[in-house]
């Protein structure tokens, strides 16, 4: 005996978990770690880091807008001499950013961690405002009569 669609429920929530594990799944089999998130600025500025200089040429007219792309995949052939070392500039300087703002962001966390290493470590060190006051204090006693500022 089969149920109609009209009696049948479904369980919206454990198929948008299931969605979820599958997607999680993939993302593994694909080198993701569950830190990378997909709005990562990094991850993005990664993906979108290549530069292509060779977009296919379409067409919506039949016979003139197939006469058209052809006359720009010759003009493409023709400047491709002038415009690849351009594109290779740009995929370099590209990737040059890519992996220094990758190393940055990798110095930023291991100082962030570091941070809080220390601060867990010895809670009563001493806090910024207090350095500063003993340098002001340190700077005060140099510039007393006697110490040779005269």
């Amino acid at each position: 005996m089969t149920k109609s669609l009209t009696e049948e429920t479904i369980d919206v929530a454990a198929t948008v978990a299931a969605l979820r594990a599958q997607a999680v799944a993939r993302g593994r089999a694909m080198g993701l770690t569950d830190g990378a998130a997909l709005d990562d600025p990094l991850r993005q500025a990664a993906d979108l880091a290549h530069v292509s200089a060779h977009f296919p040429i379409m067409w919506r007219v039949p016979v003139i807008g197939r006469a058209l792309s052809i006359l720009q995949r010759l003009i493409r052939i023709g400047l491709r001499w002038y415009i690849n070392p351009i594109v290779d500039q740009v995929n370099d300087f590209n990737e040059a950013t890519v992996t220094a703002l990758n190393t940055i962001a990798a110095r930023q966390e291991a100082l962030a961690a570091r941070i809080a290493a220390l601060e867990l470590a010895d809670p009563a060190t001493p806090t910024a405002d207090s350095d500063v006051q003993a340098h002001e204090a340190s700077a005060s006693a140099l510039k007393e009569p006697g110490m040779g500022n005269e």
